[in-house]
Order: C-alpha cells, then sequence, then structure tokens
C-alpha cells in the first residue's frame, strides 16, 4: 500500500474545494430557494385575519395548532384583540429571531389604539406552530396594575359607597374592608394550591382540564375555591371585636364589607399573575377593559355571597352553616361559565354572556337582604317606641 504524504493530502483537498466550490454553492441556492419565505407566510397569515379569513389562514397552521386553534375559534381571538386595540392599521415591519430552536417571525402591526407584535412561531415544515400577540415595547409601569387601580377605585367607590350609604353612614363597616384585603393571595398561595397539586400528584389526573376531564375532578375543581375561599372570608367573625357588632341590621353591611375587601384583593393577586405572563407584559391599561369590568362586577357578588352567610352567623351554628353553603353555590354558579370556556365547551363570549345570571342572582340576592334589614330595623324601631 503506498502511504500518501501529508503534503499530497493537503493539495488534494484544496484541488477538491476549488473545483466543487461552485458546485456546493448552487446547490445551497437552490436549497434556499426551495425553503418556503417565512416573512412572506406571515404577513399572509396576518393578512388573511384582517380581512376575515380565518379558515384560510388556519391552513398555515401544523396539526397541534389547527387542534388547538380552529377558524372560529381564531376568528374570535382576533375580533377579541380589534375590541381592545382598535382597527388594524397596517404592518409596519418583519424581524425574523431563533428561539428554542424554533424560527419566530416578529409583525408589527399599527392599531388604531396601540402597536403590537404577531409573533408567529414555525416548525420545520415551515408550518405555523405557535401564535401569540405581544406589545412591541414596556411602557413603564404595567397596564394591568393601572387596570387594577381602575377597577378598585370604581368597586370601592360603588359598592363600598353603597355599603355606607345604606348603613346610615357608619365607616366602621368601611374598615372592615382592609381586613380581607390580603385574604385572596394567601388563600390561593398557601391553602388552595396546595390541595390542588396534591391531588394533583396522588391521583396522577391531568393539569389540563377538558371534557374528558373525570366528572368528579372537574367537580373538585368547580367547589375548590367557593369552600375555601367563603370559609376565609368569614374569619374575621372569629374576633370578639367584630362579633360585637353584628345584629340583625349590621349583618348585611359587615359581610358586604368583608366580601368586598376580599373581591379588591383578588383583583391585585390576579394581576400580579398576569403581569408575569410574558406575552401581557407592557400592554397599555385600556387593553384590559374586560378584566375592570368583570372584576367590578365580581367585587359586589364577592360581597353579597359574604352577606348571605352573615346573616346566617345570628341564628346559631346550624344558621351560620346554613349561610355558608347558601353562600358557596353561589360562588360556585358564578364559576360555572369560566369552568366550561376551560373545559372547551363555551367561547369566551358564551363564558362572558353567562356572567349576566349570577349578576342577576347577585342583585336579586342583595335586595331581599335589604329590605330584611329595613324590615328588622323598622321592628326593632317601633319595639322601643312601644317601650317608651
Amino acid at each position: 500500500m503506498v502511504k500518501l504524504s501529508e503534503t499530497f493530502l493537503i493539495t488534494l483537498a484544496v484541488a477538491t474545494l476549488v473545483l466543487f466550490s461552485p458546485f456546493l454553492d448552487a446547490q445551497t441556492l437552490i436549497a434556499a430557494s426551495a425553503a418556503p419565505d417565512l416573512d412572506t407566510v406571515a404577513i399572509t397569515f396576518v393578512n388573511l385575519l384582517e380581512e376575515g379569513k380565518s379558515e384560510d389562514a388556519a391552513e398555515l397552521f401544523n396539526t397541534n395548532m389547527a387542534e388547538a386553534l380552529p377558524p372560529q375559534k381564531l376568528e374570535t381571538t382576533w375580533n377579541g384583540l380589534i375590541g381592545n386595540v382598535g382597527e388594524f392599521k397596517e404592518i409596519v415591519e418583519t424581524r425574523i429571531t431563533e428561539e428554542k430552536g424554533y424560527r419566530v417571525v416578529y409583525v408589527t402591526c399599527e392599531f388604531a389604539k396601540t402597536s403590537l407584535d404577531i409573533k408567529i412561531v414555525f416548525d420545520e415544515e415551515a408550518k405555523i406552530a405557535g401564535l401569540w400577540f405581544v406589545p412591541t415595547k414596556t411602557e413603564g409601569i404595567q397596564g394591568i396594575y393601572i387596570a387594577a387601580l381602575i377597577a378598585t377605585g370604581i368597586s370601592v367607590s360603588l359598592w363600598g359607597g353603597l355599603v355606607y350609604w345604606l348603613s346610615k353612614r357608619k365607616w366602621k363597616y368601611l374598615a372592615l374592608m382592609l381586613i380581607t384585603l390580603p385574604f385572596s393571595t394567601i388563600v390561593n398561595l398557601w391553602i388552595k394550591k396546595p390541595v390542588y397539586d396534591f391531588l394533583l400528584s396522588s391521583l396522577s389526573v391531568s393539569s389540563e382540564l377538558s371534557i374528558n376531564t373525570p366528572w368528579w375532578f372537574l367537580l373538585f375543581v368547580l367547589f375548590l375555591s367557593p369552600i375555601n375561599e367563603e370559609a376565609i372570608k368569614l374569619s374575621p367573625l372569629l374576633a370578639r371585636q367584630v362579633r360585637r357588632m353584628i345584629d340583625r341590621s349590621s349583618a348585611p353591611w359587615i359581610g358586604m364589607a368583608l366580601g368586598i375587601g376580599f373581591g379588591v384583593g383578588e383583583v391585585w393577586y390576579l394581576a400580579w399573575q398576569f403581569s408575569m405572563v410574558p406575552e401581557l407584559v407592557g400592554y397599555p391599561f385600556y387593553y384590559f377593559g374586560g378584566f375592570i369590568g368583570e372584576r367590578m362586577v365580581v367585587v359586589f357578588i364577592h360581597g353579597v355571597m359574604t352577606a348571605v352567610a352573615a346573616g346566617g352567623f345570628l341564628k346559631g351554628r346550624k344558621g351560620l352553616l346554613m349561610g355558608y353553603v347558601g353562600a358557596v353555590f353561589l360562588h360556585a354558579l358564578t364559576n360555572i361559565g369560566a369552568m366550561l370556556y376551560q373545559i372547551g365547551l363555551w367561547n369566551v363570549t358564551f363564558a362572558s354572556l353567562y356572567l349576566i345570571l349570577p349578576i342577576i342572582v347577585a342583585f336579586f340576592v342583595f335586595e331581599q337582604l335589604r329590605k330584611k334589614e329595613l324590615k328588622d330595623k323598622k321592628h326593632k324601631e317601633t319595639v322601643l317606641f312601644s317601650r317608651d
């Protein structure tokens, strides 16, 4: 066997590179030209959404995305975005990056109220594998916190003002709101979450809820918040100073104040949770208009639920238990719409419209409590007058 010298091998390698480099460059160019232009695909996708052609837009999805975001849901998502940020104006620019091994195209779009990046993730076959709507830049303090501040101001002014007025301007009832402000964070982080995580790990149930989730686990999730939250809202009644304040005429307003305080605390707990979602960071506050309206209503419902339970407190243990159970079921009724949306049976429109039912029920219950308080107060005044 002939032993080749190192000089010969180097010379051969150089010659091969010189001779075949044009061919290699041509092959590279051919492969590049055959690959789809991701910029074009991304722009086409956005234009299809803007034109209302959600079915054509969904054709650009891969299998997983097509299942997760069918045309109807895609159209609802886009319309919801337009409802928050205003009419679509134009595409400003695009840029391509690589994130976690995926090619990503950011399509910067101008809307009537703000500009957003439509983040489109592509798989190896140039099919859309992910879709997000993210702000183009952070605008100082996060918009969700401004939205929380607005929701707090409206809720305290409306519902706190209502309690103050109906209780004949007694500030001490409003002061009770301060007691329950941190209770939402406490019950979510240190009671509900550990219980939920323990059950998941013990029973090997998927945390992704769907129509295939066992019915008993769906019931557990539905009642997890009502059972724990209604209990912690009543805990201030264990304090002797608070118990001394309760009588037939004050029970509804004490319950309302405790529930309103909890609801306002829940506004800030949720705002904190949303602030940790990268896709929501930097959105202006008006993007969270739905959050403001929904929280404002839920704060009132929290007040009514606690008022129901507090009213039973005066009837002994049995009365307190009945009031607590009533509050738990009213709470569960409020959460049904969100549950059906989470498992995929309802879209966001139906879930939002459903909230009208618990609102009507809550106002009806509140009116009954108010009439009962007036009747008890009138009876009390009559008895005092007859004694005189």
